[in-house]
């Protein structure tokens, strides 16, 4: 997620569902870690993390200073 280190992009969207418990967990930390929670940090993407992914994308642009989509999926312009 971006404002920070964080583990490399996995090359996958990341949503709903997802399977990627490694990455769903970084996310849930690090928007934790943002200020867009509290989450829980337990590796399900559920409504729980879409919502944060959203607040998230609402409040940081992308590197370039642009806005982000607030689809509460993470791509590799949210995860940057």
């Amino acid at each position: 997620m971006a404002t920070g280190q964080s583990p490399v992009f996995p090359g996958h969207v990341i949503g709903t569902g997802s399977p990627d418990k490694a990455s769903v967990t970084a996310i849930q930390k690090r928007l934790n870690q943002v200020g867009c929670g509290p989450i829980d940090e337990d590796g399900v993407f559920g409504a729980q993390a879409e919502e944060a992914v959203q607040l998230f994308q609402t409040r940081f642009p992308d590197t370039n200073g642009n806005p982000l989509t607030a689809d509460g999926r993470v791509g590799p312009m949210t995860w940057v």
